[in-house]
């Protein structure tokens, strides 16, 4: 059964300012284009001085150099159950057939899997994105061609280059967010409490309107 919405509740999609994943970026509702990276932060407990020096310089050169004008980069901080993947590459990687420690194995990992499930075991991942947005002025969810938004999505996965490059040169090991990534950061941000599951999968949108609607 569903339940009508009163005349004043909108439409979720409608209160969101993301319109849609397509070619490694997230498209916002003003026609702007959104590209994502995984970075692993280096931690600072017994980091030198010079290295938290080259560090902060890594940072402003970041935004100096990589980020145009008037674009937005935001740091994003997860922290959420472990990975169930995890769990299972750690059982893969234990090849040992001795009983002992077959048995020890499996204990930790059942111990491991409860922690899991009650909030213990703690996973934290760090994300950058940026956006990039096409020149001219645009209605909102004023829709493209084909063409026109392949020219903006070639200059948006420049832009996420420049920033592996400069990422991977200070030691953050970037790893490049593709439509299943995008998808999966955007649904565990909507879906606090279902951080624990795994995200479905994206379906990408196979139909597309020709030019000639568009116009």
């Amino acid at each position: 059964m569903t339940l009508p919405m009163r005349k004043d509740e909108a439409r979720l999609v409608d209160a969101l300012p993301y319109w849609g994943i397509e070619g490694g970026a997230v498209v916002l509702e003003n026609g702007a284009l959104e590209v994502g990276l995984e970075i692993q932060l280096p931690s600072t407990l017994l980091s030198a001085t010079l290295t938290l020096e080259n560090l902060h310089r890594t940072i402003v050169g970041l935004l100096h150099d990589a980020v145009p004008q008037r674009e937005r980069l935001r740091l994003l901080i997860e922290a959420a159950p472990m990975r169930a993947e995890v769990l299972e590459r750690y059982r893969n990687a234990l090849s040992s057939t001795h009983p002992a420690a077959a048995f020890l194995t499996e204990e930790k990992l059942r111990c491991l899997v409860q922690a899991r499930r009650d909030g213990k075991l703690v996973e934290y991942r760090a994300y950058l994105t940026c956006t990039y947005t096409p020149p001219g002025r645009r209605r909102r969810r004023q829709s493209q061609s084909p063409e026109e938004f392949r020219r903006h999505q070639i200059r948006a996965l420049e832009l996420r280059e420049r920033m592996t490059t400069a990422l991977a040169k200070a030691g953050f090991e970037p790893t490049p967010l593709l439509d299943q990534g995008l998808f999966e950061l955007g649904w565990r941000y909507f879906n606090p409490g279902a951080r624990g599951q795994r995200a479905p999968r994206y379906l990408k949108p196979e139909a597309h309107y020709p030019r000639r609607v568009l116009k």
